[in-house]
């Protein structure tokens, strides 16, 4: 095969997967598309796609769990800044809305705290364990970045 041709999704699958995934999807009549304009003519292709190798699937998973690292930071950025406009009067927690959100903020970060606030000296009215999270999630997102670099450079990357 020339390397300005295309191959087909199928051809690239090993023989059991393609007859794993001899399935056709019940799109339009025709047989599995091999140009990408088959597509657009509304060509029947396979339902399935060739498998990803163990390092696709590693980065997929860090992807997630980065991901969910910045929408905790940013769950723990908003309870930080609600509880200083309740702290500051500017909002009331007399309102329904305010007060669940509160709750449900802090039904999910009191258990994040709670281990960080055993170890930590009490400060008072000051709470640090948020500045501790935040922190730690920082650290934990840049060793996964490098992580992820590594794995996606087959090990050119140091971590």
């Amino acid at each position: 095969m020339s390397s300005g041709s295309r191959q087909s999704p199928t051809s690239r699958l090993s023989t059991a997967a393609r007859a794993a995934c001899g399935r056709i999807s019940p799109a339009t009549n025709g047989t599995p598309a091999s140009e990408p304009r088959a597509l657009a003519a509304g060509a029947r292709v396979p339902i399935c796609a060739p498998h990803a190798s163990l390092e696709d699937r590693l980065l997929t998973l860090i992807d997630i769990a980065r991901i969910l690292l910045s929408v905790l930071w940013w769950i723990l950025i908003v309870q930080a800044i609600l509880s200083w406009l309740i702290a500051f009067n500017v909002i009331n927690t007399q309102n329904d809305f305010v007060r669940s959100l509160w709750n449900g903020l802090g039904t999910l970060t009191e258990p994040i705290y709670r281990p960080i606030r055993r170890i930590l000296p009490d400060f008072g009215a000051l709470d640090v364990s948020p500045i501790v999270v935040l922190i730690a999630i920082a650290i934990l997102d840049r060793v996964l970045a490098g992580l992820a670099a590594n794995i996606a450079s087959g090990g050119a990357v140091p971590l």
